[in-house]
């Protein structure tokens, strides 16, 4: 499943779990209408940046799991991009 591979396993169960819940417009990732849900986590803020979506967010620091989301909503950008 997963595009990336990290080292540190933490980050790695990150990117796997914000990629597992990009994959359905139910999850915490969306509002009920299908739209992005952009507040009231980091972990979204971060996985939206990544893919475009919210711009006026700092960047997440390297090496921390909040990368971990933002690349994962890089690949999810990228992916939907294909599709």
């Amino acid at each position: 499943m997963s595009k990336r591979t990290y080292k540190n396993r933490a980050m790695q169960v990150q990117y796997d779990a914000c990629m597992s819940a990009a994959e359905s417009k139910g999850s915490e990732l969306f509002n009920a209408d299908g739209t992005p849900r952009l507040h009231g986590g980091t972990h979204r803020c971060y996985f939206w940046l990544g893919a475009g979506v919210y711009p006026k967010h700092p960047m997440p620091p390297k090496q921390t799991l909040g990368w971990a989301c933002y690349q994962a909503g890089r690949d999810y950008a990228r992916r939907e991009k294909k599709s």
